[in-house]
């Protein structure tokens, strides 16, 4: 399994990361620009558009492009938005989840959906309360006289 890890094996390895990784990037990046009322429809036709481009453009290779990884992370970050929305309301994450259905909200990046997964903070810092004090200095304190012990 390791023996062929290489510069070689490297080189010919992460074109292929690198373009999944920015196929799920410039997905994430182009439903951001989206309007609201758009976002589902525009995900539905980042999958199919990247199907049916990904499906054409492998043809009958036996090796696999980087650019049809690209269009694999397209496809995979749509089908995973797609599931949040239609499935997000139907998953429990509360207290009362079972260990299947804490899974599966985790696989689809819904188990922590306050960001804390039911426990609380072990930093002190981050469970301290914010204060937005505002200090006055009274006239009636910096006219007293100095007193001196």
């Amino acid at each position: 399994m390791f023996d062929k890890l290489n510069s070689k094996s490297a080189t010919n390895t992460l074109p292929h990361l690198f373009g999944g990784t920015a196929g799920v990037a410039a997905s994430g990046a182009l439903t951001a620009v989206v309007p609201e009322k758009q976002k589902k429809l525009v995900q539905i036709a980042k999958l199919v558009g990247a199907t049916v481009v990904l499906m054409a453009s492998q043809g009958g290779s036996k090796t696999i492009k980087p650019t049809s990884f690209f269009l694999g992370g397209v496809a995979i970050e749509s089908t995973i938005s797609l599931a949040k929305d239609f499935l997000g309301s139907k998953i429990n994450t509360g207290d009362t989840a079972t260990t299947a259905d804490k899974a599966f909200a985790g696989a689809l990046g819904l188990g922590c959906p306050d960001g804390r997964c039911g426990s609380q903070s072990t930093y002190r810092a981050l469970r301290m309360p914010s204060f937005d004090t505002t200090f006055r200095l009274e006239e009636s304190v910096a006219s007293a006289p100095k007193s001196y012990r």
